[in-house]
């Protein structure tokens, strides 16, 4: 548990650095701030529902805020981004009902795009480790193995590569990874590589029973 807890604090870190690089293109930085602090604040691998618990428990941290309207607006528009980051797709569907903010979803975040262009960005920011170089890719991937300890070999290689194929969206291929430009030019192409790299390793693995197209 202590090292799931050392690797989340990395890719908080390493995630809060990238966002702080790219603080000059956020219209609200308070709120990006507290989406990335507090996006997975809760985390259970086994549970489905990390990114609604971790949004209400930000809400609760902040209730007694509610007197400055702008940061109540702040506050929710920061727990509809981490909602977000359940599907990392700004159309999500998770919505949460809190006692002194109300219901909290998604919705008004195509409503403007200041805030989608934020939401956007703390989404490939999540995903920016992707687009790291070789070795510290290699060692994420032994993270994220740890992490899902609880599955066996196969049932990990099955999901992995579901969730990997989905990102090089093979049914479109002009489709970015990230939806940032300026993160695409940051990250994309390394990104595709290590996910495809991966891909090829997780079909020739013993662990996967499909045929290897490597």
């Amino acid at each position: 548990m202590a090292d799931f807890y050392a690797t989340s604090q990395m890719l908080h870190a390493e995630m809060l650095s990238i966002a702080e690089a790219l603080k000059a293109s956020i219209h609200d930085w308070p709120g990006m701030l507290l989406a990335t602090l507090f996006h997975d604040i809760i985390y259970d691998p086994t549970s489905s529902e990390n990114e609604e618990l971790s949004a209400h428990y930000m809400l609760d941290f902040f209730e007694g805020c509610l007197e400055n309207t702008k940061f109540a607006d702040t506050l929710k528009h920061a727990a509809a981004a981490i909602l977000c980051t359940k599907t990392h797709n700004t159309k999500g569907d998770s919505t949460i009902q809190h006692g002194v903010f109300g219901t909290v979803d998604n919705s008004a975040i195509s409503e403007s795009a200041a805030v989608l262009h934020d939401v956007q960005l703390l989404l490939d920011c999540d995903m920016a480790i992707l687009g790291a170089g070789q070795s510290r890719y290699a060692q994420y991937c032994g993270q994220v193995r740890e992490e899902f300890a609880h599955l066996t070999d196969t049932e990990f290689a099955v999901g992995r590569l579901q969730f990997l194929e989905g990102l090089l969206r093979s049914d479109d291929s002009s489709l970015p990874i990230f939806g940032n430009s300026n993160m695409r030019a940051l990250y994309e192409d390394q990104a595709a590589r290590n996910v495809a790299h991966e891909i090829c390793c997780i079909k020739e693995s013993a662990a996967f029973q499909g045929p290897s197209t490597c």
